[in-house]
């Protein structure tokens, strides 16, 4: 699974510089209001706190009940 991890996140990187060199190739950088390539795709986001269990349930309970879910079923 790291491997997968591993691949997706060099293709995902290797996108992320096409698309920002062809911006910067076609114009974008001449106007003097292109940012920086770390400013525009940070490497990784801060994890946040993990959420407790009655946090968790009552996320799912809503979702549930937006969704037109039906108690015990």
């Amino acid at each position: 699974m790291q491997g997968a991890i591993r691949r997706i996140e060099r293709e995902t990187e290797a996108m992320n510089r096409q698309a920002y060199n062809t911006a910067a190739l076609s114009g974008g950088a001449f106007a003097g209001k292109m940012p920086t390539y770390d400013k525009a795709f940070r490497k990784k986001l801060q994890q946040g706190a993990r959420q407790s269990a009655e946090v968790l349930e009552a996320n799912l309970r809503a979702l549930a009940i937006a969704w037109g879910a039906k108690a015990g079923g």
